[in-house]
C-alpha cells in the first residue's frame, strides 16, 4: 500500500484510492440529490442549445456581435463553442445512462 503524506497531513494518498477530504464525501452527498443534479445540469445545456443556435445568430447577423477588423473571430468562436457544447450534452447523456439506465440491466443481467 502506497502511503504519502502531505505537510498538513489532511490529504493522504493510499494505494486504494482515496484523496481524505478531497476525495469522495462530496460526491456521496452529491449523489443524494442525483436527480436534481441531473435536472439542473440538463436544463443548463439545453439552454445553452438554444443560445448558440438560437440567439447568437441573430447576434451575429445583426453585427453588434463581432469584431469588424477580424470577420473570421466569431466563426472560430461559434465552432469552439458548438464542440464545446456537443461533447458536454454526450457526457450528460453518458451520465444519465450510467446512474439510471445501467443499474436495472446489470441487475437484469445478474439474475
Amino acid at each position: 500500500m502506497l502511503r504519502v503524506a502531505i505537510a498538513t497531513g489532511s490529504v493522504r494518498f493510499r494505494g486504494n484510492g482515496c484523496l481524505g477530504p478531497l476525495g469522495s464525501p462530496w460526491l456521496v452527498t452529491l449523489s443524494h440529490h442525483k436527480a436534481w443534479v441531473f435536472i439542473v445540469a440538463g436544463a443548463l445545456i439545453c439552454s445553452n442549445f438554444v443560445y448558440v443556435y438560437a440567439v447568437a445568430p441573430k447576434l451575429q447577423m445583426r453585427g453588434g456581435a463581432c469584431d469588424p477588423t477580424d470577420p473570421t473571430a466569431c466563426q472560430t468562436a461559434s465552432r469552439f463553442s458548438r464542440v464545446v457544447l456537443w461533447c458536454s450534452a454526450v457526457l450528460y447523456v453518458v451520465g444519465c445512462f450510467t446512474a439510471y439506465i445501467l443499474g436495472p440491466i446489470l441487475v437484469y443481467l445478474d439474475s
